[in-house]
C-alpha cells in the first residue's frame, strides 16, 4: 500500500478471531478488505487502510487498522444506522474488538428494551 500502513498481522488477525469465537461461542467467518477512512483529525485527506470485516446478528462490523498500534472499530446494521465504541482510536486490536462487542450488546439490549 502506497501509505504504508501494514496489512492486518497472524496474531492480530488471531486475537480477533479469539474475541469473536469467546463472545459467540462458534468461529466467526472473517473477511480481509480495505477502506478509505481520515486517520488524522487535522487532515481531511482520507487514506486506504487494511480492515476486517464480519457479519453477526443482523450487524455488520468493521475494524481499521489506522497505523501500528492504531486501531478503530465501528459497526452498522444500515448505512443510516452506524455505531461506535466511546474512544476514537485503540492501541490495541483486542481492546478495539472487545469495545465494539460491548457497545454492541449494549445497543442490542437497548433496542429490546432490556436496558
Amino acid at each position: 500500500m502506497s501509505n504504508n500502513i501494514p496489512d492486518f498481522t497472524k496474531i492480530e488477525l488471531q486475537v480477533v478471531a479469539t474475541a469473536l469465537r469467546e463472545r459467540y461461542a462458534e468461529v466467526i467467518d472473517l473477511q480481509l478488505a480495505d477502506a478509505e477512512m481520515q486517520i488524522d483529525k487535522g487532515s481531511g485527506e482520507k487514506v486506504e487502510c487494511p480492515v476486517v470485516f464480519w457479519r453477526q446478528q443482523g450487524a455488520s462490523f468493521v475494524v481499521y487498522k489506522m497505523g501500528d498500534k492504531r486501531f478503530a472499530g465501528r459497526y452498522f446494521y444500515t448505512p443510516r444506522e452506524q455505531f461506535r465504541p466511546a474512544e476514537d482510536e485503540y492501541d490495541e486490536v483486542g481492546d478495539c474488538v472487545l469495545a465494539l462487542l460491548v457497545v454492541q450488546a449494549d445497543h442490542e439490549a437497548q433496542r429490546a428494551g432490556s436496558i
